[in-house]
């Protein structure tokens, strides 16, 4: 049996932007429930979605995949996906990998100033 280490608290923003606050893993195992969320929230008719990945431990290459296929999916629906305080590993990986490129990144807050 597999384990998903992966939660999200769900908030709807007064743009009509759905915020997904991330707690976990990001990898192989969750990254498809991620997808899921992300599909669920776009087919409910949000503009877009902000993924808060301020308590995102680890985000691996699957689940970098699934962040650029949701991205490329909100995109092709008319909507958006942006990414909210990744650690300083994660936007590593994403400047490694060329995401940085085709995802908004919001930049780390000065509050915590380490992620």
């Amino acid at each position: 049996m597999s384990v998903v280490d992966l939660r999200a608290f769900v908030s709807h923003n007064p743009d009509g932007t759905v915020e997904l606050c991330l707690d976990g893993d990001l990898d192989a195992r969750s990254a498809p429930l991620f997808a899921e969320w992300v599909k669920f929230a776009l087919e409910a008719g949000a503009s877009g979605v902000v993924v808060d990945l301020g308590n995102v431990a680890v985000v691996d290459d699957a689940g970098l995949r699934s962040l650029a296929a949701t991205h490329a999916d909100a995109v092709r629906q008319g909507g958006s996906l942006q990414l909210r305080s990744p650690s300083k590993r994660t936007v590593d990986l994403l400047l490694m990998s060329g995401l940085d490129k085709e995802l908004v990144i919001e930049a780390p807050t000065r509050e915590n100033p380490s992620r």
